[in-house]
């Protein structure tokens, strides 16, 4: 009791009236200043390298930062099945059979309901696995192993050989993105293919998941530990190959020069990963300034390229736009021009923030990877509201070919059951046997 008593009044008149104490602000403004000298003169503008020279323990949310940007690829998977859900149920309330255009089973495929199913269940097991890593007390579990829990929930949802969580959908989906560069490719795997070009922070995210449970965890006490390469500008190019190579393999089928043309559009995208490559790693090895500004131009250049190839191609080829009426089309599905217009405008501006991204998901300060995490969503956004048109042009291009129904259903009564559904595989079928019945009936 004395003890207590003798801490407390020596915390009362020492510690709480001491100058460190009092004056908290001019403190901090010389440990701010110290740390800005430090990582100026020192460290050639490497924040994090200074920190660690000058040994200040991580503040607050910081200590849990590098285990909650883990989660980032996650997040973006479960904002793409959200999306996603919603562009199902956009197509099928404006009539655009996205059945037939991929080549789905009419009867049984996965509808928006399905899809916003597994979207939700999938957040509320991330959210939980965040909450359980942000209070690791509230558990016996490390908060080191929520994130790979997590993920490995994941790889065995997917993965599963029963006949559970729609077997038959995962089975499509791993089909077509594991075979496509060895076979003929249709609209579903090119169209898979665009998915993951907007998807590649998911992949860079998995990367720096595997790393960081291979050389920056110490399995003893699962302390942070070494560091392992990341190999960002192959992983980058990896998306813009796959649809590069579907582009050549169409031109070598068919002979259309389109196909290259598309193809010259997604090499772009590699100049672009190549320059902000060169430049992230002249800027981190204190080269000469000549050198790092030269690479930030010809990044930039590359960059303004590719965003007006990409965007014009998004906005002429694959929504058929800028054909009339205005700036947009003859046939419009979707009920109100508006909505084009503002497409086309956030199709340019995320655009940039696209290719801002790729420059930024390269860089390994704890600055520009929070502001990467904030525009790969957007990215994803953009993903989906191009997803809305294209499937729109495509429809259009199906009922111009007479190719918007695949099956037609019509009713035959029979004794046995009156309400039997009979369905021929084409409408010609349709006809053969109306025009049969016609001429029974006549004779």
């Amino acid at each position: 009791m004395k003890l207590n008593y003798n801490k407390n009044k020596f915390l009362d008149e020492r510690l709480d009236t001491s100058f460190l104490y009092t004056v908290k602000s001019h403190c901090e403004q010389m440990m701010f200043r110290l740390e800005v000298r430090t990582y100026e003169l020192l460290e050639g503008g490497n924040k994090q390298k200074a920190m660690r020279r000058l040994e200040v323990p991580q503040r607050g949310i910081e200590q849990v930062r590098p285990l909650i940007q883990l989660y980032r690829g996650s997040f973006l998977l479960i904002e793409f099945l959200l999306l996603m859900g919603l562009n199902i149920y956009c197509w099928r309330k404006s009539g655009i059979n996205h059945v037939l255009i991929f080549e789905l089973g009419p009867r049984h495929h996965l509808s928006h309901h399905h899809i916003f199913e597994v979207a939700g269940h999938l957040a509320v097991c991330w959210c939980a696995s965040v909450l359980a890593c942000l209070h690791p007390f509230l558990l016996s579990i490390p908060q080191q192993l929520h994130p790979l829990f997590f993920h490995v929930l994941l790889l065995l949802l997917l993965l599963n050989p029963t006949a559970a969580c729609h077997a038959q959908s995962r089975r499509w989906l791993l089909c077509k993105v594991l075979t496509a560069p060895f076979q003929p490719t249709g609209f579903a795997e090119c169209w898979l293919a665009d998915q993951l070009n907007s998807l590649s922070p998911l992949i860079l995210s998995l990367w720096d998941l595997l790393g960081f449970y291979i050389s920056k965890i110490n399995w003893v006490d699962l302390q942070p530990g070494g560091s392992l390469y990341r190999a960002t500008c192959l992983l980058q190019c990896f998306p813009p190959w796959l649809r590069f190579a579907q582009c050549v393999r169409h031109f070598w089928s068919s002979g259309h020069s389109i196909h290259l043309l598309n193809a010259g559009k997604y090499s772009t995208v590699f100049l672009m990963v190549t320059f902000a490559g060169l430049y992230n790693t002249a800027r981190e090895s204190a080269g000469l300034a000549t050198e790092v500004s030269v690479y930030l131009y010809l990044w930039a250049m590359a960059t303004c390229i590719s965003v007006v190839v990409t965007v014009s191609w998004d906005l002429r080829m694959d929504w058929g736009l800028l054909r009339g009426n205005g700036l947009l089309k003859e046939q419009l599905v979707y009920s109100r021009e508006v909505y084009y217009y503002a497409a086309m405008l956030a199709d340019v501006l995320l655009r940039l923030s696209w290719a801002i991204n790729i420059l930024l998901a390269q860089m390994k300060d704890s600055d520009a990877a929070s502001v990467s995490s904030l525009l790969a969503p957007l990215e994803v956004l953009r993903r989906s509201i191009w997803n809305l048109f294209r499937l729109e042009n495509e429809h259009l291009r199906n009922c111009e070919q007479c190719r918007a129904v695949r099956d037609f259903d019509f009713l035959n009564e029979t004794a046995n059951d009156q309400q039997k559904k009979i369905a021929p595989h084409s409408i010609i079928q349709l006809l053969y046997h109306s025009h049969i019945y016609g001429n029974h009936l006549a004779s």
